[in-house]
């Protein structure tokens, strides 16, 4: 099963990378969803992408501390269903529970327990990448829940202790310029222990109206949150748009990727009442309409980009989806395009 992130996370993840010249512009080559397609905030995506983030961001080693740099950064526009409901808590510690409740609305592999004692409390993380916990992702989580903790009170939030389960870095000094003094390494697992004085701050923008229909929200939705990881159909459609830029996007090597034989894939996208030619056409016309609108490609580089063999193989099934030519589709996008200008200037 493949596990999903939140758009508005990955986009996040996405424009702080960008902003610090990690990663490429072009954000719909690097991801396979348009910057419209993720601003959509009910958008599930593959975790994997946001892996593929880190990955990039670790490569050349620049920037050792870019987890402190994400985790510390907050993009306010740029908020889920999971940030919205924080914003909307009493005070810290109701935050807080509501984060370990929810947080597989941010992200399926973020693992996170609330231990409870006389002083306070102790937020432990256990995630759970396919690829194993990277340093820059443990930065990003603990820097980024004491960013929250002091944006949503409005105060400077520092904890009692926070751990690390791996060595010291080199910056070091970044580490207590956003924890304070007790910072401690070589833990066996990542925590924050908070006190109750904390805990108890009140957060500004609480509404406990908009709180109650979030979580009513959230009841109604968090089934298709978890649907959406075994989803094969999802998981077909991501990567026949990835293997599309190489050319190797046949059922066989999607097939390969998933650890299932070609057969058993069929059999699978039959259950879930669709086919593997099916979801090729959809990535191919979802793709297709953003090449037409940027007015920037000939149709043989369209053809070629959405892996058609030969233009010809493309212009008949363009014109199975939309009963019309590419040329004939874009010259009416170019029309509607005049059309709102000239009532704009009306």
């Amino acid at each position: 099963m493949q596990a999903t992130t939140s758009s508005a996370a990955l986009l996040d993840l996405y424009e702080v990378l960008n902003k610090e010249g990690i990663v490429s512009s072009d954000i719909e080559s690097l991801l396979g969803y348009s910057r419209e397609q993720l601003n959509d905030v009910s958008l599930r995506v593959p975790v994997q992408l946001q892996e593929r983030l880190w990955d990039l961001a670790m490569t050349d080693g620049v920037k050792p501390n870019i987890g402190l740099i994400v985790g510390t950064q907050i993009n306010t526009k740029l908020v889920g269903v999971l940030s919205q409901l924080l914003i909307h808590s009493a005070d810290l510690r109701e935050a807080l529970q509501n984060f370990v409740d929810n947080i597989a609305l941010m992200n399926q592999c973020e693992k996170v327990q609330l231990q409870t004692y006389k002083w306070g409390c102790r937020l432990l993380y256990k995630n759970a990448y396919p690829k194993g916990i990277r340093i820059s992702e443990i930065e990003r989580s603990l820097s980024a829940a004491i960013t929250w903790a002091g944006r949503l009170s409005d105060t400077k939030v520092l904890p009692i202790r926070v751990g690390f389960p791996y060595s010291k870095p080199d910056y070091v000094a970044q580490y207590h310029e956003i924890f304070g003094p007790q910072v401690n390494f070589d833990q066996e697992f990542a925590f924050i222990d908070i006190a109750n004085d904390m805990l108890a701050l009140p957060i500004k923008t609480a509404n406990e109206f908009i709180k109650d229909a979030l979580l009513g929200y959230i009841d109604r939705n968090m089934d298709k949150v978890n649907q959406t990881e075994s989803s094969l159909h999802s998981q077909v459609k991501h990567l026949i748009a990835e293997g599309i830029k190489t050319g190797r996007f046949n059922s066989h090597e999607v097939a390969i990727k998933l650890n299932m034989s070609r057969q058993t894939l069929h059999r699978k996208l039959a259950q879930e009442g669709t086919n593997f030619r099916a979801i090729l056409a959809e990535v191919r016309k979802e793709k297709v309409v953003h090449f037409l609108i940027s007015d920037q490609h000939i149709f043989d580089e369209i053809s070629e980009a959405l892996g058609f063999k030969e233009p010809s193989a493309f212009y008949r099934a363009f014109k199975s989806w939309f009963n019309m030519t590419p040329n004939k589709y874009r010259q009416l996008m170019k029309q509607r395009s005049l059309i709102s200008s000239l009532s704009l200037r009306g």
